[in-house]
């Protein structure tokens, strides 16, 4: 192994290359077959999957088609008209109307039978021929391009009173008649009973009046605008359209074919080798129908009733409460012929490719074990400090060429984050701050000049990649005295070194924000570990922004003195004012109680009035310097609530009568009498709202 290690990588990689090709050959000659079979076999399950899933949905959207359809011709004004006046039609007939309607529409209708809804109306001039004659056209229209078999209206008696195609189940009764017991009267009977209105669908079995043909039926109720019942209408389904889509020869070879099978294990469709009709008279009980009615699908290996190997696929469907087995199947002989074919092309193929991979192998060694070297030379240049140095290969397109310019971007990035390192390094050693940073294993990265000048002693000391413990370390040798705000820490500091250390670097760890006092001044301390674990610590000078502190606590303090100063004059002022006021008021009052004329009179009035509001004013002033003083106390005593808001309306009354304003009061009798609190206090408030509102 020593000797293959100090080969040169040209070499190595060459023999690794032809030993590995020669290897490759060998297993693929071993495991070629196997695998293609393999491959083969899944392929051709695969296809047989795929064909069942496309029969699948396509029966299951050629069912829903009918369902909707059936649904939009509930509502359809039409239908609801047509089955308004059959219904009436059928009422107004005299004679019994099976025989009737049987003999003009059937034994009368000039058309053979299999085109009898060719015909639209009879010769007799009954309203029911009239109706006939306006709506059969449309219902023929749709059974044609829908390619239903049949299209039926019931009145809600069970009366069958229209039908497209004319068999002998019309203008039967499908309760009490002779086709009572069929799936046509199962249909009549289920959408009555259905109380959600939604379709009921059941499956095929012969029906008599169809000649014993295979019949299957999807009903509906039919209600008006107001939504009350007015009949039911229901088709008879198609099985050219089925067999069209299960008999698909697209994809199926010789010997494939897909049918479906009942819960009965009758087929639902004809078979593709069958001359004659096998769609229920067909029995197919086999292990993958039986496994699709356990609600199981795969693909699996058997013999057929011909005794032939045959890969058959299998799932169900289940529409409206039916359940189908859905087979596709094809003889394993035809499936896999292409085996035989493929393994001799694969066994010549084989030869020339083991042949032409040896000598490309050679090649393609050397065509990347060249370039390799010359990378490898230039990453040498560049692991040195040349970040100008030139990288072949850089054109090529291949993993060479993104090798080339890979290490053509890490060249750059390279001298990018130099440059970045030293616009970092250059903020850093600039900012007004003490910065000092630690990668996320603890270990110092650098700090500025700002962190030094807290620190000075220390410069000499520092290392990049030092623990956070040397860091820490650094600072108890250079400092003496006391070293923080902290008296423990201060105690340590002459008693125990290590636990002075263990105790500052548990301090750095801790992500906080401090100020400190020092002889110079004040400084923030702020530590922070960031998401990826790197810590930062800052030192701030904040001394010029305590004493601006100190200054605005001054300025706020005496600015507070004068405005209690400015609060106590006023109120002293307000008591002296409120002396003369109110004897100002008392003479006012007196004079507009005495006999004057009706000029002296109106002036003592506004004298009255002026003075009240002067002193109303002169109370707000004492209630404010009051609050502004710290004066103003609240009350606690018992009050009468309904007393406080009388008197308040016995003060505004006069004020509301004047501007001929109706001052009503409402106190609930349910509310309590009595109430602790201020009652001056509650007047006052009471005066003040009520008084705004008349202003």
């Amino acid at each position: 192994m020593s000797i293959f290690n100090r080969l040169k990588i040209t070499i190595k990689l060459t023999v690794m290359i032809v030993a590995s090709l020669f290897f490759l050959v060998s297993v693929t000659a071993l495991l070629g077959f196997k695998g293609a079979k393999k491959a083969l076999t899944e392929e051709a399950n695969n296809k047989l999957e795929a064909i069942l899933v496309s029969r699948s949905h396509g029966l299951e959207h050629f069912m829903l088609d009918i369902k909707k359809d059936l649904k939009t011709q509930a509502v359809n004004p039409t239908v609801r008209r047509a089955l308004a006046d059959f219904s009436q039609a059928w009422q107004d007939i005299s004679f019994e109307p099976r025989s009737y309607l049987q003999q003009l529409y059937i034994t009368q209708n000039p058309y053979p039978g299999g085109s009898k809804e060719n015909y639209d109306a009879a010769p007799d001039d009954s309203s029911y021929t009239t109706h006939h004659a306006a709506y059969h056209p449309y219902f023929r229209t749709m059974l044609r391009e829908h390619g239903y078999h049949d299209i039926f209206l019931f009145d809600l008696k069970g009366n069958l009173i229209y039908t497209t195609f004319k068999e002998l189940d019309y203008a039967t009764n499908v309760v009490q008649g002779e086709y009572a017991q069929t799936d046509i009267g199962n249909a009549y009977r289920a959408a009555r009973q259905n109380a959600n209105g939604e379709p009921v669908f059941f499956d095929y079995k012969s029906y008599a009046p169809s000649h014993g043909s295979p019949a299957s039926f999807m009903s509906i109720m039919v209600k008006d605008d107001e939504g009350n019942p007015i009949g039911v209408i229901a088709y008879q389904l198609p099985t050219d359209r089925l067999n069209a889509l299960m008999l698909q020869k697209a994809g199926m070879g010789k010997t494939g074919e897909a049918y479906i099978v009942g819960d009965d294990y009758l087929m639902r469709s004809n078979s593709r080798f069958s001359k004659g009709k096998t769609i229920l008279s067909r029995k197919i009980e086999t292990y993958p129908i039986k496994e699709a009615f356990l609600n199981k699908s795969g693909v699996v290996k058997m013999k057929d009733d011909r005794g032939i190997d045959t890969i058959v696929a299998y799932n169900s469907i289940d529409f409206m409460g039916t359940k189908w087995a859905v087979i596709v199947q094809q003889d394993e002989a035809e499936l896999f012929a292409s085996i035989e074919y493929l393994k001799e092309q694969f066994a010549l193929g084989f030869l020339i490719s083991a042949s032409f991979l040896v000598v490309f192998g050679i090649l393609f060694g050397r065509s990347i074990s060249v370039p390799i070297t010359h990378l490898n030379k230039s990453m040498l240049k560049i692991a040195k400090g040349n970040t100008k140095s030139d990288i072949p290969y850089g054109k090529r397109g291949d993993e060479i060429g993104e090798m080339s310019k890979s290490l053509a971007q890490f060249r750059d990035d390279l001298e990018r984050a130099d440059k970045a390192r030293q616009i970092f390094k250059h903020i850093v050693e600039n900012i007004p701050a003490g910065i000092v940073i630690f990668d996320k294993n603890d270990r110092f990265v650098l700090c500025n000049k700002t962190f030094l000048n807290y620190a000075p002693n220390i410069t000499a000391m520092l290392k990049p990649g030092m623990p956070l413990r040397d860091f820490a370390a650094c600072f108890y040798d250079a400092q003496t005295g006391v070293t923080t705000d902290d008296p423990e820490m201060d105690a340590l500091h002459i008693s125990d070194k290590d636990a002075w250390i263990d105790k500052r670097v548990a301090w750095y760890k801790d992500t906080r924000q401090t100020e400190r006092q020092s002889s110079t001044g004040w400084v923030r301390i702020v530590n922070k570990r960031l998401d990826d674990g790197t810590f930062i610590g800052m030192r701030f000078d904040i001394t010029e922004m305590k004493d601006r502190e100190i200054e605005l606590k001054q300025a706020q303090k005496e600015a507070e003195s004068s405005n209690l100063a400015k609060s106590e004059f006023l109120a002293n002022m307000s008591h002296e004012l409120r002396t003369p006021m109110n004897g100002i008021l008392g003479i006012a009052d007196l004079l507009t109680a005495c006999d004057l004329e009706v000029e002296e009179k109106n002036f003592a009035e506004i004298i009255l009035k002026s003075s009240n509001a002067l002193l109303t004013i002169i109370n707000d002033i004492l209630e404010f310097s009051k609050i502004e003083a710290n004066q103003i106390n609240l009350e606690r005593e018992p009050f009468s609530l309904r007393e406080a808001f009388e008197d308040v309306m016995g003060l505004v009354s006069t004020k509301a009568a004047e501007k001929d304003i109706e001052l009503l009061l409402s106190i609930d009798h349910n509310l309590p009498t009595s109430y602790l609190g201020d009652a001056g206090r509650i007047r006052q408030i009471l005066t003040n709202l009520v008084g705004n509102a008349i202003k």
